[in-house]
């Protein structure tokens, strides 16, 4: 069961991106794992791969951030753990659109 959670409430994909294990992050992903579960204490993979340093801001070819992303997509509670990660919700894709902007729209 790919979503079988540890006693901390740590799944597979949780306990691997703490681990800083990407290749394993996107194979459960991949499989699909849901990168939006938490643990007991509310940490989800996206909260830890930024704990360890993964790059939040970096842009796909068009410009969007994760946090754009994820805004586009109305997945609140991916915006807000990426913002209480850092991420800046002001930065601009190629088309000009921002997360803010992404949000007010949706």
């Amino acid at each position: 069961n790919i979503e079988h959670a540890d006693r901390w409430g740590r799944t597979a994909v949780v306990a691997a991106a703490f681990s800083g294990h990407t290749d394993t992050v996107t194979a459960l992903l991949g499989a699909g794992a849901n990168i939006d579960h938490a643990d007991h204490d509310g940490y989800s993979a996206v909260i830890a791969a930024a704990s360890l340093g993964a790059k939040i801001e970096h842009p796909n070819l068009k410009g969007r951030t994760a946090v754009k992303v994820a805004a586009d997509n109305e997945h609140t509670d991916t915006v807000t753990a990426l913002l209480d990660a850092g991420a800046n919700i002001e930065h601009a894709d190629d088309d000009g659109w921002t997360a803010v902007i992404a949000a007010a729209n949706n």
